[in-house]
Formats: structure tokens, C-alpha cells, sequence
């Protein structure tokens, strides 16, 4: 069953990894994400979830040297909840799907650049530089994961293992020359309890 109307907070692990076009040689990088939940039953067997939350993000692109990319945003997914049994596990698993609109906080770039000294040797510098306005403000993504409710200590938790993947375009502006496509994705796996 259920547990029907109610409120918590919940948290995570996001393991991130954009869509950019051109590709380029990249790694993904683990955030997190924090918020609260809010479920409200609207029909039988279906749930409406409301999930504000702090989420980070990023990639590691690497074309001659790594440029990292990290982002912090504050997310909304509105997802809708629907139980199915399975017979040998003791829990309550549901399909979770959904949409989720996110608005950029923060966009930061730590940049390996390459540099010769005055004696023609080469090194690199670290750099970061603010580069929030080279991407777009507001972010559209769809949700689609599986989940199980379960009691502990009289507690009602849950926990989310979900697919994120973007609809919109984040980049800006062009890059260097380069025109960029970059759209989010990765993973969230999210433990949380009803207050």
C-alpha cells in the first residue's frame, strides 16, 4: 500500500554525465541531491510527488587538457507514483516518472590551461572562472525510475533508484568556435523518510 498524503525530506547520490555534441572524450561526475518530498494521492493507485531540492552536477571534458564543469541547481521534479507487487520482495515497489524543471544557482569552470614560461618550458595552470552566463538559466528534464516503500523503526522511507535525462538544450551561447548541444543526464538513487 501507499502511505498516502504526506511530507519528509530525502537526499542522495546524483552520478551525472551531460550529452555534449561534438563529443569529446568525458567522465561523470557524482553530486548529490537534497530536498523535501511531498506525496499526495490523487486517484487510486496513483500518487503526485513533489520533490523540491539542491541538486549538483557536471562533467569532466578532456581536449588536450581537462576543463571541469560543475553546476548547482535548484530543482522541482513532479513526478507521479504508481505501485505494482512483486511477490518475493516483502516491500511495496512502485514506477516513479515524470518531469522536472530546474533553475541554475551556480555554474562553475575549473580550467587546465597551458602555458610556457620565460625559459619556452611548458605548464599548466589551474583556473576557475564563474561561467553561469554561458548556460541557460532554466533546465527541463524527464524522470523515469523504480522505488520501494518500507517501514524502519516506525519510520515510513523510501528509496528511488531514477533515470534523468534532459529535454533542452543548457548551452548558451558558442563556445570558442565550437557550437555546443549539451543537455542533462545521469542517475539518482534517493533515500528518504515521511515526517
Amino acid at each position: 500500500m501507499m502511505f498516502g498524503a504526506n511530507h519528509g525530506i530525502y537526499g542522495g547520490l546524483y552520478s551525472s554525465n551531460p550529452v555534449v555534441e561534438p563529443s569529446f572524450p568525458s567522465t561523470g561526475v557524482n553530486g548529490y541531491t537534497a530536498g523535501l518530498v511531498i506525496s499526495y494521492p490523487f486517484q487510486e493507485n496513483l500518487t503526485m510527488r513533489l520533490q523540491p531540492c539542491i541538486s549538483t552536477r557536471g562533467v569532466d571534458l578532456v581536449f588536450f587538457t581537462t576543463s571541469q564543469y560543475r553546476f548547482t541547481y535548484f530543482d522541482i521534479p513532479v513526478n507521479i507514483v504508481k505501485p505494482f507487487s512483486i511477490p518475493e520482495i516483502p516491500f511495496d515497489t512502485y514506477l516513479i516518472g515524470g518531469l522536472s524543471v530546474g533553475y541554475l544557482i551556480k555554474a562553475e569552470g575549473i580550467f587546465e590551461d597551458l602555458e610556457i614560461d620565460i625559459n619556452g618550458d611548458e605548464y599548466i595552470e589551474i583556473n576557475t572562472k564563474d561561467i553561469s552566463n554561458d548556460y541557460k538559466d532554466f533546465d527541463l528534464s524527464y524522470d523515469l525510475g523504480v522505488g520501494v516503500n518500507y517501514t524502519v523503526f516506525a519510520h515510513k522511507v523510501f528509496t528511488d533508484i531514477i533515470y534523468n535525462h534532459g529535454l533542452l538544450d543548457r548551452e548558451s551561447v558558442e563556445d570558442s568556435g565550437w557550437d555546443l548541444s549539451w543537455k542533462t543526464k545521469g542517475w539518482k538513487i534517493q533515500f528518504g523518510f515521511y515526517i
